[in-house]
């Protein structure tokens, strides 16, 4: 491995200084939206900040990292692709709305493009 390919994976797998998985109640749901196509709306609470943003996702895959669960999901906010761990997900509902993306997603191409050198 090199040394660029370690820091790439370092950086990705932060040590946390719990010594459990942090849980979450919004794996079913996620596992929902994606089954049936849905577009899921959501309060989300990013890393070091205390304000809260709601946005419209559209569950693409759903992956675990050493301690939190993370799914990769169009963004309409942003408009592209954004991870987002469960765990700082604070509310979410199904919603009627339809997010247009491409349906051939990969998840094993996606972390190929991810990880690339």
């Amino acid at each position: 491995m090199t040394k660029r390919k370690y820091r790439i994976i370092r950086k990705k797998n932060i040590t946390i200084i719990f010594k459990r998985a942090i849980k979450s109640d919004s794996l079913s749901i996620i596992q929902k939206a994606i089954s049936y196509n849905k577009t899921l709306e959501i309060s989300y609470r990013a890393v070091n900040k205390e304000n809260i943003t709601t946005r419209k996702i559209k569950p693409l895959g759903i992956y675990f990292t050493s301690n939190a669960w993370v799914v990769i999901a169009f963004c309409s906010l942003r408009n592209d692709l954004r991870e987002f761990r469960l765990d700082r997900i604070t509310n979410k509902k199904l919603i009627e709305e339809v997010i247009s993306y491409k349906a051939d997603f990969d998840l094993t191409q996606y972390f190929q493009k991810k990880y690339q050198s």
